[in-house]
């Protein structure tokens, strides 16, 4: 990748592709919320138009289903907006009364969303905000009727990325200069930074003695959404000492480490994306997450091509500003006025401008070691006290 937007938005691009995929493949979503499965569309949405007591609203009204398409389309978003609930099923009622009309449409939506998400990994339609936004409003409305089926970390993961997409594609212009890249590159920092943390912190703060005695692993590889083949391997074939590492490493990755994340020297944030990226490889070979360890190595990825690309440029300008001060050089010796010019303006600037040049590097240097070694520092200070002798173990 070019940029940390192209890494970024394509990944989640990707990942929006492989969330409708999996709910399309194999009748998920007819036997989840047809009209014979386990939460049809539209017992939900009734259930949901008694709650706020609009029952004025329902398809089932005679005089609604003889109206126009235009007074559909009026009393529908009414009822959107007194509800406060934007689910585009509702939309189902403009084109079709029916009830059954709500799990046909849904079903379009989608493949509607699915034909995008693939849009725009292939580079078309521009990856404007309008897009990013549509998707999330699509994704959005399976997560909001799909209940306790779609109320888990990666749905949310996905939704907040696809958000942050529409956000950085509407501040940052698409031409933008390496350092809009760098500024873009803020925005999947944030979210892995929050993301770690959360995750982090969780664990602790629920309190559970298998995660705070460092035990938890004994456990986790029976009792993970989709075990692998590695998984019974890890399980049977590991002793309980390396599954307290590994999960006392699991707390380091998404504790202390997480900080290094919006450290202030390219060299923390590297290291501290590095290891994430080798966590998720980690936890991708011992179990089954669906796209939610793809789309965490996205983030991270996103933030190396970030760095890598300033590097690049940075490099690239200092060598187009050597080659150019060399041809203005040499055009120089073979014009007088030129060389005459350029002595008197030495004579005034270069004292400064020389002094300039050997002190900006030595103070730039001095403060990325500074802000590297305090980072470290505050690492360190926050892995031992974590693991600290204490009577509840694992502490935040």
């Amino acid at each position: 990748f070019s940029s940390s937007r192209d890494a970024f938005e394509s990944g989640v691009l990707a990942s929006f592709a492989l969330a409708f995929a999996s709910l399309l493949g194999e009748g998920q979503y007819a036997g989840l919320y047809g009209t014979r499965g386990i939460l049809p569309v539209s017992r939900q949405l009734r259930q949901l138009n008694q709650h706020h007591h609009h029952h004025r609203y329902w398809a089932t009204s005679s005089s609604f289903s003889s109206s126009s398409f235009l007074a559909r389309t009026r009393t529908t978003l009414a009822m959107m907006r007194e509800t406060g609930n934007y689910n585009c099923a509702w939309l189902a009622r403009v084109f079709s009364p029916a009830v059954e009309s709500y799990e046909t449409f849904m079903e379009g939506v989608l493949w509607v969303g699915l034909m995008m998400a693939l849009f725009g990994v292939v580079g078309g339609g521009g990856r404007k905000t309008y897009h990013f936004a549509a998707l999330v409003w699509m994704y959005g409305s399976m997560v909001d009727i799909g209940d306790a089926f779609m109320s888990f970390q990666w749905d949310v993961l996905l939704l907040e990325c696809g958000i942050g997409c529409a956000i950085g594609a509407a501040v940052f212009p698409r031409d933008g200069t390496f350092a809009d890249d760098a500024a873009y590159a803020w925005i999947p920092r944030a979210i892995l930074y929050k993301l770690m943390l959360m995750s982090g912190c969780v664990k602790i703060q629920s309190h559970c003695k298998t995660w705070l005695n460092l035990t938890a692993l004994e456990y986790h590889f029976a009792t993970q959404p989709l075990p692998n083949g590695f998984s019974r391997l890890i399980a049977n074939g590991t002793s309980p000492r390396f599954k307290r590492i590994g999960v006392a490493l699991t707390y380091l990755v998404e504790g202390p480490l997480a900080f290094l994340i919006i450290a202030p020297t390219k060299m923390a944030r590297r290291g501290a994306c590095l290891a994430q990226i080798l966590f998720q490889v980690g936890i991708m070979l011992s179990g089954n997450y669906a796209y939610f360890n793809l789309l965490t190595i996205v983030l991270a990825m996103a933030i190396f091509a970030g760095e890598e690309r300033k590097m690049v440029e940075e490099t690239t300008s200092t060598a187009k500003t050597k080659n150019k001060e060399k041809k203005e050089s040499k055009n120089a010796k073979n014009n007088e006025e030129e060389e005459e010019e350029e002595e008197e303006e030495e004579k005034y600037a270069g004292t400064l401008e020389k002094n300039k040049a050997k002190a900006l590097p030595v103070l730039q240097h001095s403060m990325a070691m500074i802000g590297t070694h305090l980072s470290l520092l505050f690492f360190i200070i926050c892995t031992v006290n974590m693991f600290a002798p204490g009577k509840d173990g694992v502490k935040l």
